[in-house]
């Protein structure tokens, strides 16, 4: 199971995370428009690694995360408050919690299934980029450093 794959189902697994973003993380790009949504999302993505392989079948992937909100909107669809910035940093903060290992414990990546994404470590390796406009939307990024091996 490739980094993305695993990361989503992973985040998917959160109820916390789905409280912010309900189904919406999603791998390299936006599946739908949020612009006037008053939605949150998560779009993640490999690039690259972050250290050289070895001779095993251990993988260094960067997992970039990018958080995504809309402003919070009333039933008519207009904005109510000015909080799409803080509803960026409060999903990036269930990320974090959902992903980064400061125990070092090995993890399966979703925890339910055996052909999951075994995961030895897995860091932040950036903290989050002020928000910017993007895709309609504000959207901060933050990176984590990898550290899995795949068992087929």
């Amino acid at each position: 199971m490739e980094i993305e794959t695993a990361a989503r189902l992973r985040l998917l697994q959160m109820p916390n995370v789905t409280n912010l973003v309900g189904n919406r993380v999603w791998k390299w790009e936006p599946e739908e428009a949020l612009e006037g949504t008053g939605h949150g999302a998560i779009v993640l993505r490999r690039s690259g690694q972050w250290t050289k392989p070895g001779p095993n079948s251990q993988e260094y992937p960067l997992l970039v995360i990018e958080a995504a909100s809309d402003y919070s909107r009333g039933p008519d669809g207009q904005a109510v408050a000015n909080d799409a910035e803080t509803r960026v940093y409060a999903i990036l903060r269930e990320v974090d919690r959902a992903l980064h290992q400061k125990d070092r414990e090995v993890r399966r990546w979703p925890t339910d299934r055996e052909d999951g994404l075994l995961v030895l470590g897995c860091f932040r390796g950036s903290e989050p980029t002020e928000p910017v406009d993007k895709w309609g939307v504000k959207v901060a990024r933050v990176t984590y450093d990898v550290q899995c091996v795949h068992s087929g």
